[in-house]
């Protein structure tokens, strides 16, 4: 979504160039079923605060939409994998997929409470995140088997080859750092210590 786009609607920045938006689903009883954003004219008609919006949005989206986080490899072989959030099992040499049950825009799962860390729990440590699409999330431990510059081609290959635009989320790899506890640009990181290096 362009800038000026996302200053209409009631959003919410998360950090590395992402943003949140909030929707009203529509039920099907209704006879209209959809989804509708809101934009900050329709939150001021309302009288809604758009910080309370946003709360609201999240929380019933990981309420209505549980997260999940396969393994890559059970996916493609069968038609589900096992949920690591809800098991014993570990994942740290895994490439793995986190979305949500509803599977439409199911990249925000990432963004609900608590899920950035347990993922970290789950494969042991830091890992990068390939915005594969709005709709999914590629989960891949940093353990030294791709580097972020191998991840950022994976992901504009697939954007620009395989899905279409409006399924694109972006070009960029994110890093989770476990010891921080938050997300940065993976390839920031990677010329930041370039340039530690050459000091």
């Amino acid at each position: 979504t362009s800038p000026q786009v996302l200053r209409n609607m009631v959003h919410r920045d998360v950090g590395c160039g992402f943003s949140l938006t909030a929707y009203i689903d529509l039920p099907r009883s209704s006879g209209l079923e959809g989804m509708i954003q809101v934009s900050r004219e329709l939150a001021k008609a309302a009288d809604y605060d758009r910080e309370m919006i946003m709360d609201t949005a999240l929380y019933n989206s990981a309420s209505m939409d549980p997260a999940y986080l396969k393994r890559i490899s059970e996916m493609l072989l069968m038609d589900d994998g096992e949920d690591l959030l809800n098991s014993e099992k570990r994942g740290e040499d895994s490439i793995l997929v986190l979305g949500h049950e509803s599977t439409e825009f199911g990249a925000v799962a990432l963004y609900y409470p608590g899920i950035k860390e347990k993922i970290s729990e789950i494969v042991g440590g830091d890992y990068f995140i390939l915005p594969s699409s709005v709709h999914e999330l590629l989960v891949v431990p940093d353990n030294g088997v791709f580097s972020s510059s191998q991840l950022m081609d994976m992901v504009m290959n697939v954007n620009s080859t395989e899905l279409m635009p409006q399924d694109r989320l972006a070009d960029r790899v994110l890093l989770y750092h476990s010891d921080l506890e938050m997300l940065t640009v993976a390839e920031d990181m990677e010329r930041k210590s370039v340039l530690d290096i050459e000091r």
